[in-house]
């Protein structure tokens, strides 16, 4: 129940096929792959601590 950060965005990810979001998390829970929680519509969500993006991208960036 201790809040640990805040969302600042979220919806679904139609890449991903399922909800994402992202905010700002407390630094001792910001290791890629932690599990945290987010209270949505008054019940608490299992999320995934993941780095951007959130899929790797299927194109070239030529330069």
């Amino acid at each position: 129940g201790e809040e640990i950060g805040v969302v600042t965005s979220g919806g679904f990810g139609p890449s991903l096929g399922k909800p994402i979001a992202m905010g700002y998390v407390s630094r001792e829970f910001e290791t890629p792959e932690s599990v945290v929680y987010a209270e949505v519509r008054g019940k608490r969500l299992p999320m995934t601590v993941t780095k951007t993006p959130f899929v790797t991208p299927g194109y070239y960036r030529g330069h």
